[in-house]
């Protein structure tokens, strides 16, 4: 497989049935795929440890698995029994991508933006989270939300190899104080993304070109940091009735033309997507 390979989330169309999605992902000429691991609905929760298998009879890969980020309060919290708790819900997920050969855990630091904050508390949860890694052979992804300073404060802190950043676009646009510069200041930590877009004022999950984030500005400092992860669309069709094969071939081509920018410095060009 080439540098760069692509994928989208599984969640990518709601109108599209949980059984068809990953064969059009495939047929759509995507690499890779993201899963979401179930925690609340219970009857979801034990189909989970089939999602993987099927993902890999369609002859995809499974790039990660997106963990709930409602126990992300508890990982900060003073209380050190809730702290343990959210801790172990965590490294309960690693495991479980260690027993599934996923290599990657995409978690959030946060929920809102009132969640507790004491970074020696937090930093506590995410080594124990982290060494959960090490052991698994699972690298613990963190995805940038409204969390920018603890996402640097934490990966600055923990030099494992086994924590990296997740970026997330989107969320990059409406929260970081200054767009972009977390894949300038930790490119080489680097290890899948979230690409969708937004017009600044909410995470609409919108194909890239839709919005406001300057896709070719990131392009060129993940090329710069000499990125050759996955290059994964984290976008939703809210409208059950749209085609969903069409919505995949869009998405496809703004990572071609993505990483194309990436390999050549080529501007980009997201018109035709």
């Amino acid at each position: 497989m080439e540098s760069n390979p692509l994928g989208i989330a599984a969640w990518f169309h709601r109108g599209v049935d949980f059984r068809d999605r990953f064969k059009m992902i495939r047929d759509a000429g995507f690499d890779t795929t993201c899963i979401w691991w179930e925690d609340k609905d219970e009857s979801r929760k034990k189909l989970r440890d089939g999602v993987p298998e099927v993902v890999r009879a369609e002859g995809l890969s499974l790039d990660n698995i997106h963990v709930p980020y409602h126990w992300a309060p508890g990982l900060w919290s003073a209380d050190r029994a809730e702290r343990l708790k959210a801790v172990a819900k965590h490294v309960s997920w690693v495991a479980d991508c260690g027993r599934h050969d996923v290599p990657r855990m995409v978690m959030h630091l946060v929920l809102g933006t009132k969640d507790p904050w004491a970074i020696e508390d937090g930093l506590d949860s995410m080594l124990r989270i982290v060494e959960s890694g090490e052991e698994h052979g699972v690298t613990v992804a963190i995805e940038n939300t409204r969390c920018a300073k603890r996402i640097g404060l934490i990966l600055e802190r923990i030099p494992s190899s086994r924590l990296a950043l997740c970026f997330d676009s989107g969320h990059d646009l409406l929260y970081s104080p200054a767009p972009i510069q977390l894949v300038s200041d930790w490119g080489l930590r680097l290890a899948t993304t979230h690409f969708s877009d937004t017009d600044g004022r909410r995470d609409y999950h919108w194909l890239p070109g839709k919005g406001r984030v300057d896709f070719e500005a990131i392009a060129r400092a993940m090329a710069s940091q000499g990125y050759e992860g996955t290059l994964m669309i984290e976008s939703v069709s809210r409208d059950s009735e749209a085609d969903a094969a069409a919505y995949l071939e869009s998405a496809r081509r703004s990572l071609v033309a993505i990483r194309k920018t990436m390999a050549t410095g080529l501007a980009l060009d997201l018109g035709a997507a």
